[in-house]
């Protein structure tokens, strides 16, 4: 998910190890933290599974990561930014198999008529772990559609996984589907982007206020 990269301010590295059980429609995590991460950060990843275990698809996809020989983890906090051109926020690294996964960042954009649209940080979550899916699954066809380039998409593999993972969570959890991976806008205060939740899974904004954050 993209927007315009300023300074997050935001906590780095705190990682987690995915290694969860599912157990017929319900999850339970098994996680193998490293010292740094706060028993608010562990309770936050948790609640996102519960969530999303909902959904059938999330299901799918967690199990195989589960059943994976490769591992791959859930890092709680931004990426380390690498140059002035990367943005912040949620993302997965493919060469090292790990998801960047800020638990307070919803994301928030405007349709027809203007109507805002919100999606949870856990649906954030399951975005990029549906690209460890991919990857995991058919490393050859991800790769591929990493480097395809398409207009509002950014990518065939972003428009892939929002249509078949994340929007069909969404569905499942009665959230706000998306039909393009890349917002813009020529507004600079337009509000589009992402924002502080209360909570991993609800779009009800931290303190009140649906302020984009300065990022």
């Amino acid at each position: 998910m993209k927007t315009t990269a300023k300074n997050t301010g935001v906590k780095l590295a705190t990682a987690i190890l995915l290694t969860s059980t599912f157990i017929a429609s319900s999850a339970r995590a098994e996680l193998v933290l490293d010292e740094a991460a706060s028993t608010s950060e562990k309770a936050a990843f948790n609640q996102a599974i519960d969530y999303l275990s909902k959904s059938s698809v999330a299901r799918e996809v967690l199990q195989t990561l589960h059943r994976s020989t490769n591992v791959y983890k859930v890092v709680i906090g931004a990426r380390p930014i690498l140059s002035t051109d990367e943005e912040p926020g949620n993302v997965y690294d493919p060469a090292t198999r790990t998801v960047y996964w800020i638990p307070t960042y919803g994301f928030q954009w405007v349709t027809g008529f203007n109507k805002w649209q919100r999606i949870t940080p856990a649906l954030g979550l399951i975005h990029e772990l549906g690209h460890a899916f991919h990857q995991e699954t058919d490393p050859v066809r991800h790769e591929k559609d990493c480097q395809d380039k398409m207009l509002t998409w950014d990518n065939r593999e972003e428009k892939r996984t929002i249509q078949e993972i994340e929007n069909e969570v969404a569905k499942t959890l009665n959230e706000s589907l998306r039909r393009q991976h890349h917002y813009t806008t020529m507004k600079e205060n337009s509000g589009i982007g992402f924002y502080h939740t209360a909570s991993a899974t609800t779009v009800q904004a931290a303190n009140g206020t649906f302020a984009r954050l300065d990022i």
